[in-house]
């Protein structure tokens, strides 16, 4: 949301455009610094998974395809988070649980992590991301969910 305010072109909105766009620039950088969410899975998939993509993909196009911002390469980014919830993955075919992990850390439990592998992919464009969609996608008993998203 921050993403999509900060290239709105509503007047209410250009004084905060500025501050807005720092704000979601600080979001990404220290995503990219810390190379993971330390609140565990859980917390993850249920709130920060998805805006991440959503708002780096929203950025993009509507900045004619532009994928830099002050010093950060925003596919770069999103790569990372997209490789670091892969990683989460065990070979017990459970996500990591650590931190606040309560729950959801099945394939097919919920549908966000299948939703937000597509998205990673999607918007880093990275082939092994591409390969961790299909296969998330391809061994989840409900790949979107039982309520489907």
């Amino acid at each position: 949301m921050i993403a999509a305010l900060a290239v709105s072109d509503h007047c209410d909105v250009k004084p905060l455009m500025p501050r807005i766009a720092a704000h979601w620039l600080e979001a990404l950088k220290a995503l990219q610094f810390s190379e993971g969410w330390p609140e565990g899975p859980s917390y993850w998939i249920y709130n920060r998974a998805e805006p991440y993509p959503l708002a780096a993909d929203c950025f993009i196009s509507a900045t004619g395809g532009r994928e830099e911002s002050a010093g950060v390469l925003i596919r770069s980014v999103m790569r990372k988070a997209g490789l670091w919830q892969l990683y989460q993955y065990g070979p017990n075919g459970v996500f990591e649980p650590y931190g606040d992990s309560a729950g959801s850390l099945r394939l097919g439990e919920t549908g966000w992590w299948t939703v937000t592998m597509d998205h990673y992919a999607k918007v880093s464009q990275d082939p092994a991301l591409a390969a961790a969609a299909d296969f998330s996608r391809n061994r989840s008993p409900a790949p979107y969910g039982k309520r489907p998203y």
